[in-house]
């Protein structure tokens, strides 16, 4: 069955099963945190996708992975899975998307908010409740500082884009005093 199955079906597979099992928040962090030892570990990526090491090699390398950062058994035998076809490079390049569907699933949008400055924790929750009351869902937010931007607040989420920046009200005034 794993041979026909493609990354994909096995990525839906794992959602499907995280959401029945109320795992998906588990499943979602314990998936970040392997990302982020693979992204920290060139050899670890290299070792899972190549063909010099046996396969029972590589999921005592996993076993060992998972002794450090304690992921739960549905995602141990997610990756297991994606190890066996030969596909963790592609679920590796596919980080990004499979966070996506899985924050989707528990009803969650990434959310990132650029601020001039070193926002405080009152602004940052001020702005995510009134952007979760626009789009609907709630939002895992990623803080970044941009001085140029002046001041006040972008936001991007999903495919929107919510400017508020000092910055671009100033570009917006020039443009109209150079239009008239």
């Amino acid at each position: 069955m794993a041979t026909v199955a493609t990354l994909r079906d096995l990525i839906s597979a794992l959602i499907e099963t995280s959401v029945q099992s109320f795992k998906l928040s588990t499943t979602t962090s314990d998936l970040e945190k392997f990302f982020s030892v693979i992204e920290q570990n060139d050899d670890l990526k290299d070792i899972f996708s190549s063909t010099v090491y046996e396969l029972d090699e590589k999921i005592a390398i996993l076993n060992d992975v998972n002794s450090q950062i304690g992921m739960d058994a549905y995602t141990v035998n997610f990756i297991r899975s994606v190890i066996e076809m030969d596909k963790v490079k592609g679920l590796v390049d596919s980080r990004e998307l499979v966070l996506r569907r899985l924050r989707k699933a528990a009803g969650i949008e990434l959310a990132e908010f650029i601020f001039a400055k070193v926002p405080e924790e009152s602004e940052v929750y001020s702005v995510q409740q009134a952007i979760e009351a626009q789009i609907g869902h709630k939002m895992e937010v990623a803080v970044t500082v941009d001085p140029e931007i002046l001041g006040g607040v972008i936001v991007k989420v999903s495919n929107k884009l919510f400017d508020n920046s000092i910055r671009t009200k100033l570009n917006k005034v020039k443009n109209m005093l150079t239009a008239a």
